[in-house]
């Protein structure tokens, strides 16, 4: 204990230099942080609830919703549907994407990258397409 009392006392400019060494250190450490705690794999996932015949975002109450993408962003879009008694599907005809039967309590989802290029782009259930459709919206 006594040589690191020397050490601390005679070297102030060592110490300084590792404590701005350290200081410099955890300001790097908490700027990582963020990249750590959340990494970045895959593509973003979409949840729609098909419920009441219609889509909702989970945890959304509007119905129908539009759905902004990214020029060339994969997506996966997942669906739950919570009707019971009812198959539900998801199609989006313009990407041939689609989801064929979601049977009453099941969960079924799909991979899709978004077109180049700006644009609207339709997605339904195909057999109750009147009631549940909405916009893919790809922004550039």
């Amino acid at each position: 204990m006594r040589h690191f009392h020397e050490w601390l006392n005679g070297s102030a400019g060592t110490t300084r230099t590792i404590l701005i060494a350290v200081a410099f250190a955890a300001v790097g450490l908490a700027a990582l942080m963020p990249l750590v705690a959340n990494p970045r794999t895959g593509p973003r996932e979409i949840v729609l609830v098909a419920r009441d015949m219609g889509f909702y975002l989970e945890g959304s109450t509007e119905r129908n919703p539009t759905i902004v993408l990214k020029a060339s962003e994969e997506v996966r879009i997942v669906v739950k549907n919570q009707d019971s008694g009812i198959t539900h599907a998801l199609a989006v005809a313009p990407l041939r994407a689609s989801i064929d039967r979601i049977a009453p309590g099941s969960t079924g989802n799909m991979k899709l990258r978004a077109p180049k290029r700006a644009g609207r782009y339709e997605y339904a259930c195909p057999p109750h397409a009147q009631m549940m459709k909405g916009v893919l919206l790809v922004a550039e």
